[in-house]
């Protein structure tokens, strides 16, 4: 294949990524097998934050800021689009609040989540946080579930980790699985000696290399104290610290040795489940924070130290609660809670997101009792002591009964680093800065109680963070030769910063031969690129200084086929 290219290409494209705007015109959000796409624009109320200014590398997303449209149904459950270049799906996100200043200074760059529709296959993707558009998806389509999607580091290298496997009625039987940057599966992790597979709760990696998961099995139990039968069954929880390269279990830990059914908040019923582990963290001191959602509960688990392996260090709330609340019973005003992190290396201030409730109202705003919040707690271990730090309420007050997540950047390595939340199983994320402003305020399916939608979308928990990814396939192409217009796009590859188009007619002998025409921004997930018409084209994605990661190789432009060279 010939190729002609003028010698100041890569300059050119060096001076186009400092000038273009990155961002799709539109958010993109991905299912695999959702419901009919709308191509419907809605009409954009005006902003209610500041613009970012001309010629800055973040621009405002393009979603949906009617929300009273986006909530009404009129889109559908959860509005959405196509592509020309990718079989993906993507919906529109409903946009609140949106100050991409703050964002800009004290934020990451990437979304994480894995939202899971019904009746669709379930996916982890990436989304450009700066403007909403899709970066990656994995269009496995046979996955039953995928939930706690984050990039971890292990041994020094990047990974994405989520959880896969078959989700039932709030506890899972699967495996963490470890991505590469090339989006290559390298690793599967899961439970060994206990008959369950991994939970869905918990697939977090140590500083020490191992990976800590929940576990969830049915044993015997004398439950009568509660209600139940002398041989009963419990649903009793496990967390055990597995090595990565061997699978072996270095350390595991079960709530019945410790706890006592008779502590929980839950009701007896068949498979009783008196516990619910949905988070477990190590600390530098080889100790684990765990959380449980049924006690209401908060506990350090010492790990193989001087103290005896598995036995409770300190516990917060509950009825066996430790500590005393120096703020008046805001500090201990947490129930039915998720995802507890300790904020710094010390120990004395946790993270969590406090649910309030069991059940939940999916879609549902205006709530006045029972919220769900984000919240930060202080600890004073010599007096055993706990004040409340803040709080974080939803802009537009939500009840969200299960999941949920609180994500403190500057846990992250972000110098005064924004504070994410994600709404767990009502469809949203909000960003706070350090002193509760809310900066962001998005939903990816729509919150209307007068709308019958019964379970809508959600997601588990929502990450920020960085990711450099560089897949193995090549960039899609689609052509319109009526419309005088092609369409690329390179699902997962995140150093693309413009494209170089290519083009050429028939030649003698029909060789096919192609020479640079010019040079592309890249815009959001998708590009449209307009282009005379020729006999074939060409585009090759380029990093920011004119580098060609990959090409989508030449395409019969009018046919839109690839050409077999």
């Amino acid at each position: 294949m010939a190729s002609f290219v003028i010698l100041f290409a890569a300059i050119v494209a060096s001076l186009l990524t400092l000038l273009m705007v990155m961002g799709a015109r539109e958010p993109a959000f991905f299912f695999v097998t959702a419901g009919t796409a709308t191509t419907e624009t809605a009409k954009a109320r005006p902003v209610t934050t500041k613009p970012v200014a001309a010629g800055s590398l973040t621009t405002e997303p393009v979603g949906i800021y009617d929300l009273d449209l986006y909530n009404s149904g009129a889109l559908g459950q959860n509005p959405n689009r196509t592509f020309h270049s990718s079989k993906i799906v993507a919906p529109k996100f409903g946009i609140n609040i949106w100050d991409a200043e703050h964002l800009r200074a004290h934020s990451l760059p990437f979304l994480f989540l894995t939202a899971t529709e019904p009746d669709s296959s379930a996916s982890p993707f990436i989304l450009n946080a700066t403007d909403l558009s899709l970066v990656w998806a994995d269009t496995t389509t046979h996955r039953d579930a995928a939930m706690n999607f984050r990039p971890q580091t292990y041994h020094g290298e990047s990974f994405l980790s989520f959880w896969e496997g078959i989700n039932a009625s709030g506890r899972g039987n699967g495996v963490c699985v470890l991505y590469d940057q090339s989006y290559q599966e390298r690793y599967r992790i899961t439970a060994k000696d206990l008959g369950f597979g991994a939970d869905l709760h918990e697939c977090k990696l140590t500083h020490d290399g191992t990976a800590l998961i929940t576990v969830y099995n049915l044993v015997q139990y004398n439950l009568t104290a509660v209600g139940g039968q002398d041989y009963d069954q419990l649903l009793d929880c496990y967390f055990q610290e597995i090595d990565i390269e061997t699978g072996d279990v270095l350390f595991s830990w079960a709530a019945s040795d410790w706890f006592s059914p008779k502590d929980s908040y839950e009701q007896y019923k068949p498979n009783y489940d008196f516990f619910h582990l949905n988070s477990v963290q190590k600390d530098r001191n080889g100790n684990y924070l765990i959380s449980s959602r049924h006690l209401h509960t908060i506990a350090l688990i010492a790990g193989n130290g001087t103290q005896t392996p598995g036995e409770p260090i300190w516990i917060l709330n509950g009825k066996h609660n430790q500590f005393h609340d120096l703020s008046g019973g805001d500090a201990l005003d947490f129930s039915w809670q998720h995802h507890a992190r300790f904020r710094n290396d010390e120990g004395t201030e946790i993270t969590l997101f406090d649910n309030h409730h069991p059940s939940n109202v999916p879609g549902k705003t205006g709530c006045t009792l029972s919220c769900s919040k984000a919240m930060s707690v202080r600890l004073n271990f010599e007096n055993m002591t706990v004040s409340l730090v803040a709080e974080y309420a939803h802009p537009q007050s939500v009840q969200s009964g299960s999941m949920g997540s609180f994500q403190a950047l500057d846990a992250e390595g972000v110098a005064n680093g924004n504070l994410v939340v994600g709404w767990g199983s009502n469809p949203g994320v909000t960003e706070y800065t350090q002193d509760g402003k809310c900066v962001m305020d998005i939903q990816f399916g729509a919150y209307s109680p007068g709308y019958k939608f019964g379970h809508t979308v959600s997601s588990y928990r929502a990450f920020k963070g960085d990711w450099i990814g560089r897949p193995t396939t090549d960039p899609d192409l689609s052509t319109n030769w009526a419309a005088h217009e092609i369409y690329v796009s390179w699902n997962g590859a995140t150093e693309v910063r413009s494209w170089a188009v290519y083009a050429g007619d028939k030649a003698k002998n029909d060789v096919v031969a192609v020479r640079h025409r010019r040079n592309v921004a890249k815009d959001g997930f998708e590009t449209t690129i307009r282009v005379p018409q020729h006999s074939w084209v060409e585009v090759r994605g380029l990093d920011i200084n004119g580098k060609v990661l990959g090409s989508t190789g030449v395409w019969e432009y009018k046919r839109s086929v690839k050409v077999a060279l």
